[in-house]
């Protein structure tokens, strides 16, 4: 079964023509909801960024004064 589904799952995705569909999904969508669209989803990711940045600098400044109070 599941070499059958990997050998004809190009010509499945073809004959279903996903990428025609995503398309015209896209296309339905006006300026104002794309833009909505993609600043929640960069929003979430920098926040995240920021956070880990803020992490990372913190653990790393207590290290190097634990290292300068070391030696």
């Amino acid at each position: 079964m599941l070499q059958f589904a990997s050998e004809h799952s190009a010509e499945v995705m073809e004959r279903l023509e996903i990428g025609k569909m995503v398309q015209h999904q896209i296309e339905a969508f006006s300026l104002r909801e794309m833009e909505q669209i993609v600043l929640d989803i960069s929003g979430k990711e920098l926040k995240m960024i920021t956070y880990l940045g803020g992490f990372l600098g913190g653990f790393i400044g207590i290290l190097q004064g634990i290292i300068a109070i070391w030696f």
